[in-house]
């Protein structure tokens, strides 16, 4: 999932990882339009092509979105009360996703074959983007990621919250550390939720953030060591996992290693203040329409091509099919995320940042030096009250 936030902080737009960010989300539409939709029988009417190995490591786009995420909600969160952290992150996430669910489900209903189902009860819990609290399916597997997302934002907000974000950039190296420990001594807990395996990205995009606006120090150098070997130890166990189920391709370790060692590699390079201010054509519009496909692309493009395509005409349709759910996205990303933004603000910040301002207050409160009240001392200073201006699952559950 996909990073789901502009990648906007200092001044600047980080436009490399603006181009990441699509070219991750482009990956993961040919890794179930060329695959998975193929391996799992949701797409009926084309076979496999020649390019289906090459695209079944499309998935690795998620490890790539988590670890941008990583970097730039590190960004997003600096300077800022838990309150404005909260309601810019529901404004970047729910109001696209909610009508994505909305139009996924609908068009399912119509179109969708019976392996593909929805239910009332399961659309609802849906929109909390955490079905599986209430034993409800996802409306569109590939939406597992966002709950990973939500987990790596709540650990963030309470840092705030709580107002020790001065100290999540000492935090993530620490993070990355023991998560690697956890690994090497007690292995079984590296599947609960912050303790291992996909969190590695974020912790490692999050040490990078750090460092490309303070720079190196050892402790960072050797967080990032630290997140790249639970990353790299995940993603070996994932393939022996995928190859053990005996799909139509096997999985090479040493491809998937080599292409994460390059996810590493490339967001290093942005550490580069040269490179960080890299202007790149249209890196704008990419990084905003990469959310809304992301949320569109998968269900839908396996109900278009079952509708419409078969392995005679499946070349001349992949193309039509991208165009369209392009132009879909870009469609949600102007008349959902952009035009009514303001809207948004005013909503979530009445329904969430109002409450969190109230507790945030009685945080301070309770934060507070007494007053002194004898020898003339001046009374202690007031806190500054704060003002508002994508569980690790399974690879097989990406679809």
């Amino acid at each position: 999932m996909a990073s789901v936030i502009p990648t906007k902080a200092l001044g600047h737009r980080f436009e490399l990882l603006d181009t990441l960010r699509f070219v991750a989300a482009f990956a993961v539409v040919g890794y179930h339009w060329l695959f998975r939709g193929i391996e799992t029988g949701t797409m009926t009417t084309v076979s496999y092509s020649g390019a289906a190995q090459v695209a079944s490591y499309g998935y690795l786009g998620v490890e790539l979105f988590f670890m941008i995420s990583g970097f730039v909600i590190t960004i997003s969160a600096h300077g800022k009360t838990a309150s404005r952290f909260a309601v810019s992150r529901l404004v970047r996430l729910y109001p696209a996703f909610w009508v994505a669910v909305l139009i996924t489900a609908t068009v399912t209903v119509i179109w969708g074959p019976p392996v593909l189902h929805v239910t009332i009860p399961q659309v609802l819990a849906n929109l909390t983007m955490a079905p599986g609290v209430f034993n409800q399916p996802l409306v569109d597997g590939s939406y597992w990621t966002l709950l990973n997302e939500l987990i790596f934002y709540a650990m963030v907000f309470l840092f705030l919250f709580f107002r020790l974000g001065k100290w999540l950039d000492v935090f993530f190296p620490v993070w990355a550390v023991g998560m690697m420990l956890i690994t090497l001594v007690v292995p079984r807990f590296e599947t609960v939720p912050l303790f291992g395996n996909l969190f590695a990205f974020f912790a490692a995009g999050a040490i990078l953030s750090t460092i490309q606006r303070k720079g190196w120090h050892w402790w960072q150098a050797l967080g990032l060591v630290a997140s790249f070997y639970v990353a790299v130890r995940y993603m070996v166990k994932d393939v022996a996992r995928l190859n053990a189920l005996d799909g139509h391709f096997v999985q090479s370790t040493g491809v998937t290693v080599a292409i994460i060692c390059v996810f590493f590699l490339v967001m290093i390079v942005q550490t580069v203040p040269s490179v960080a201010q890299w202007r790149i054509p249209r890196s704008t519009l990419l990084g905003a329409l990469t959310y809304p496909l992301y949320l569109l692309h998968a269900y839908l493009g396996f109900m278009f091509f079952n509708h419409f395509a078969n392995d005679s005409n499946k070349w001349v349709l992949y193309p039509i099919a991208f165009l369209l759910i392009v132009g879909l996205a870009y469609g949600l990303h102007v008349l959902v995320e952009r035009r009514p933004k303001k809207f948004w603000l005013k909503f979530f910040d009445t329904i969430a940042g109002n409450p969190i301002r109230w507790a945030e207050g009685l945080v301070g409160r309770g934060r507070r030096e007494p007053e002194r009240t004898s020898g003339g001392d001046a009374p202690a200073p007031q806190t500054d009250r704060p003002t508002i201006p994508p569980v690790s699952e399974p690879r097989r559950s990406i679809d």
